[in-house]
């Protein structure tokens, strides 16, 4: 026997008859939205008469859509509808869709990161650079030569 808790949070017994060796299946109705929670328990009945239980299993089954949305036709009348009241056209040409008007502006965007990646590669090893090269002894940054290490 199989327990199911349904998404109401009620109980139901659940007959696991065998099917194969090894294979037990179980079938229900999955009416509401929600998840089903399935607990198995698999046990036997030792020399005592006592009841030892081998293995718990649980596994859920989430039902997350309502029926009306398993629906997947178009409504074209109601995309007529939407299409007029909004000033559109309903399925308009790739041709109109692209369309620029004479009076129309259309933004141009241009690619940044190409100019920001070779700034900062080249701020990179500018950083290198005056960190590793000993420019004190040319007296660039102060007019007394220091060295350090």
């Amino acid at each position: 026997m199989a327990q199911l808790i349904k998404p109401d949070l009620s109980l139901a017994s659940l007959p696991l008859p065998q099917t194969a060796p090894g294979r037990y299946e179980a079938t229900f109705p999955m009416p509401d939205t929600g998840s089903y929670l399935l607990k198995i328990r698999q046990s036997r009945v030792d020399d005592t008469g006592r009841e030892e239980v081998i293995n718990d299993y649980t596994r859920a089954v989430t039902v997350s859509y309502k029926p009306e949305y398993r629906y997947l036709a178009v409504n074209e009348s109601h995309l007529k509808e939407l299409a007029a009241s909004t000033g559109g056209k309903y399925q308009p040409a790739v041709e109109e869709l692209f369309r620029v008007e004479p009076d129309e502006r259309v933004p141009v965007r241009r690619r940044v990161w190409p100019w920001l990646l070779s700034a900062g590669l080249l701020l990179f090893v500018v950083d290198v650079a005056l960190r590793r090269l000993d420019l004190a002894g040319h007296r660039l940054f102060s007019e007394k030569p220091q060295r350090y290490g």
